[in-house]
């Protein structure tokens, strides 16, 4: 399916210095449902962000062991899994409903968890059932906001809300490390409770969100939806090279993690701060790229606005395994930040143009989904490959991956001919 429009119809505002700018702040302003979600995907991950370091701590103060902590992990980042199942309940419930709803269970699981300080059985499952209802909120969030502004606005809405969450989660694991000493693992997990609850009367306050229903005014199953959310991404170009092009970058890139810290360790020589700022590089480059997206947003048209975020993301890889010095490959990274700030934003742009409401949540949560089972294999394949090569060539890897699936990814969108 076509994009019913590409690069909307509003002039950019004026410049400002502020962080988001003063035209982000105006959309704020003119649009209160906006403005509710905004705050509600700002205060949720600044509070998972807290909670799943507070967890780390405690298992790891308990159990003493790295499988416990990797257990815990990929308990938190198996729900994507089921990510289409997450999509249907977006597309067949109202999404302010789901919204609301996830919060609040979630509060209760993290309050549980918090209650109990369960012993591990007890404890992945609660930490799986919690990650699951956070797979549920998103796809419902990213499909509500067409209904909120209107298609002008939807860059620099993504943006916004894009930062939001990035926010939240750069902010959340320093302020859990400052609270944790005194609070413990308890009160940390207390604070994230809160964070749900606050959201709450945020996203109360949104109009209701209800999908379209089939023209035929018969309602399918949830297994007919799930299929049918399934096959969507598949059977249409634009969903279909979106899908492959995103999945493809996460898989090229999501290793950047793994070899970052050897990079600094076995290249560079660095300690652990100087370690630190190096994986931080990269969430440095994202916040401040979708900044200015929020006051460049609506002069960019999507489809190369992603494809210019995939190459510069792979380009910031090329050029960490070139960096002569730890300061050139701080930069490289941040300028990778840059293009996954592109690519996030329009991602959401592209797919909430050019996808039916109907099946937009499905569609959602089917990609992102797909997102999280690339980098995990991102990580899988990694590991061994950086054992067999070096840091620096497995940037060289990356880098050179990420491009070829930029390029595949021009070809597979519909018109490149036309807009190359």
């Amino acid at each position: 399916m076509g994009i019913s429009e590409e690069g909307g119809g509003a002039e950019a505002g004026s410049a400002g210095s502020e962080l988001p700018d003063r035209r982000a702040l105006s959309l704020l302003r003119d649009q209160p449902p906006l403005a509710r979600l905004f705050a509600a995907e700002l205060i949720s991950p600044l509070g998972d962000a807290m909670g799943i370091l507070a967890l780390i701590l405690y298992v790891q103060r308990v159990h003493g062991t790295g499988t416990a902590v990797g257990l815990l992990l990929l308990a938190d980042t198996l729900a994507p899994l089921l990510s289409p199942l997450a999509g249907t309940l977006a597309d067949r419930v109202d999404k302010r409903t789901v919204m609301v709803m996830t919060c609040v269970t979630q509060a209760v699981v993290v309050v549980v968890i918090a209650a109990l300080l369960p012993s591990l059985p007890i404890l992945l499952p609660l930490v799986f059932a919690r990650g699951l209802l956070a797979t549920a909120f998103q796809p419902a969030a990213r499909a509500s906001v067409p209904a909120l502004v209107a298609d002008a606005d939807l860059p620099p809405a993504n943006a916004l809300l894009t930062w939001a969450r990035e926010l939240g989660a750069i902010v959340g694991p320093p302020v859990a490390g400052l609270l944790f000493p005194s609070l413990h693992a308890r009160g940390v997990l207390a604070v994230d409770a809160l964070t749900f609850v606050a959201a709450v009367p945020l996203l109360a306050g949104l109009p209701r969100l209800a999908t379209a229903r089939p023209e035929t005014g018969r309602t399918p199953g949830v297994v007919a939806d799930t299929i049918e959310g399934l096959r969507y991404v598949m059977a249409h170009r634009l969903t279909r090279a979106v899908a492959a092009g995103f999945w493809l970058i996460v898989l090229s890139t999501a290793s950047d993690d793994l070899v970052l810290p050897f990079l600094g360790r076995d290249v560079f020589h660095a300690g652990p701060f100087a370690i630190g700022v190096l994986l931080a590089s990269a969430s440095v480059g994202l916040v401040v790229g979708l900044a200015g997206l929020l006051r460049w947003a609506r002069r960019l048209a999507p489809q190369p606005a992603l494809l210019f975020g995939f190459a510069l993301a792979s380009t910031g890889n090329l050029l960490t395994a070139a960096a002569p010095t730890l300061a050139a490959a701080v930069a490289a990274q941040v300028l990778r930040g840059l293009g996954i700030a592109l690519i996030d934003a329009n991602v959401q742009t592209l797919l909430q143009r050019g996808v039916p409401r109907r099946v937009l949540g499905r569609v959602m949560a089917n990609i992102w989904g797909g997102v999280g089972v690339a980098a995990a294999a991102s990580y899988a394949i990694g590991g061994p490959l950086l054992a067999a090569t070096s840091a620096r060539t497995m940037f060289v890897l990356m880098g050179g991956a990420g491009l070829l699936a930029t390029v595949l990814t021009l070809i597979l969108l519909p018109g490149h001919r036309r807009r190359a």
